[in-house]
């Protein structure tokens, strides 16, 4: 056996995905695992899952050769394309481009990974804000985030455009640390975001600033 593809339904997909479960109940959720076991054993039992059943060695031999992919994935391009390009590069059954929408929070609701592929432009990225917000995992490059208090592993991954894709891939394929990233990335929008984050920064700057002019009077 040299590969083995599996196309699973893209409402399991994100749960499903672990290619290397490191304890009985990764193996549970591994279609890695689950699948190397039943081409070992012909069938799959409760004990497969229990204890150190999941390091059989031929079945850790065998998992690498499983190869998932997304059949199911869709990429979704949110914002204004005054020129067409984005329609034009995104043709085809899995790529819609929404042009530009009143409230992009709807659409974001329904994203599994956020990616932010910024190489040029400034200003702040509230793009990147609303979907920590919702928690939800987000790539992006370091100009994409410059300017927001973001560090890379902890509440966004940050990769440079030839890592960029592969990043995007494996949050799709590890629910666990997406759901990390998203929780990590709203705690840091409640605490130096929200309205009540900014207050108190905000009306220092404002007293500062009244103070000195103040004292130049």
């Amino acid at each position: 056996v040299a590969r083995i593809d599996a196309w699973i339904h893209k409402r399991r997909l994100e749960h499903t995905y672990r290619p290397h479960p490191r304890s009985a109940l990764d193996a549970k959720f591994s279609i890695q695992y689950c699948l190397a076991r039943a081409l070992t054993d012909r069938v799959i039992r409760m004990e497969h899952f229990e204890g150190e059943a999941f390091r059989d060695p031929e079945v850790q031999r065998i998992m690498p050769r499983v190869r998932e992919t997304f059949p199911g994935a869709r990429l979704v391009v949110v914002g204004r394309d005054p020129y067409g390009w984005a329609a034009e590069a995104c043709r085809g059954p899995h790529a819609v481009v929404t042009g530009e929408v009143a409230d992009a929070v709807p659409v974001l609701r329904g994203a599994a990974v956020v990616p932010v592929p910024l190489l040029s432009g400034s200003g702040t990225r509230f793009k990147i804000l609303e979907a920590l917000a919702l928690r939800l995992p987000v790539v992006t490059t370091a100009l994409g985030c410059g300017g927001l208090a973001v560090a890379d592993g902890e509440h966004v991954l940050i990769r440079p455009p030839g890592a960029f894709a592969d990043a995007v891939v494996a949050l799709l394929g590890d629910f666990e640390r997406a759901c990390r990233l998203g929780e990590r990335g709203r705690a840091l929008v409640e605490a130096r975001y929200s309205w009540d984050g900014v207050r108190e920064p905000v009306r220092a700057a404002l007293l500062g600033a009244h103070h000195q002019l103040s004292a130049r009077r």
